[in-house]
């Protein structure tokens, strides 16, 4: 069995997936935690906050380099979002959750841009 290597682009892709909709999980439960249970009020603002993210979804699919590129610019707002976010008193968790998935995503995202840029071959 050939072991599994950290830097194989279906691994890296899986990873990009997990931190991309993780992130979305990640600002729904923001929203819920700001109203008072799911209203149409917490999908509006879940849905503004995820709204730059979800052109995204697509070109990710697809393993489109240029997508994966251009993600990375605009997870590093999030990530700006995410570390406000911690600071505030009583967002604590949620801030470290978002943090996390931005920083997931965002690593995976350059890992994968490189592989992919190599035409997906092993280091030598």
């Amino acid at each position: 069995m050939k072991p599994l290597l950290l830097t194989e682009l279906p691994f890296l892709r899986k990873l990009v997936l997990t931190g991309f909709y993780g992130l979305l999980l990640s600002l729904f439960f923001n929203s819920l935690a700001m109203t008072t249970g799911l209203t149409l009020t917490t999908l509006v603002f879940w849905l503004l906050q995820s709204l730059p993210l979800l052109p995204f979804a697509p070109g990710l699919h697809r393993s489109r380099i240029r997508y994966h590129a251009w993600l990375s610019f605009v997870v590093l707002m999030y990530f700006v979002h995410a570390v406000l976010s911690a600071f505030t008193p009583g967002k604590l968790i949620p801030g470290l959750a978002e943090v996390f998935f931005c920083s997931l995503l965002f690593v995976a995202l350059i890992l994968f841009i490189r592989r992919k840029a190599r035409g997906g071959q092993q280091d030598s």
